[in-house]
């Protein structure tokens, strides 16, 4: 069974935020990450911003768009 918990590292221990399904002295696996103080995400975008950098010719990107977004795929209305 897998949990996902925040905990608090302090002294050399980490200390759960809640209770946990366990029985004293059972070995588990751990996979820590950061949780951050920025709401919604913010910091992995933050962190992630330019990545892209060099991988793509924006400007190409948006002449592209523009030149798709003009094609008419549409017959004429008969009125």
């Amino acid at each position: 069974m897998a949990q996902s918990v925040k905990a608090t590292y302090k002294d050399g221990v980490l200390e759960p935020s809640e209770s946990l399904d366990l029985e004293d002295g059972q070995e588990v696996g751990l996979s820590i990450s950061e949780t951050g103080d920025a709401p919604d995400g913010i910091k992995a975008r933050v962190e992630t911003a330019g990545s892209w950098r060099g991988l793509v010719n924006a400007e190409q990107l948006k002449r592209d768009i523009l030149e798709s977004r003009q094609i008419v795929s549409r017959p004429d209305p008969k009125l």
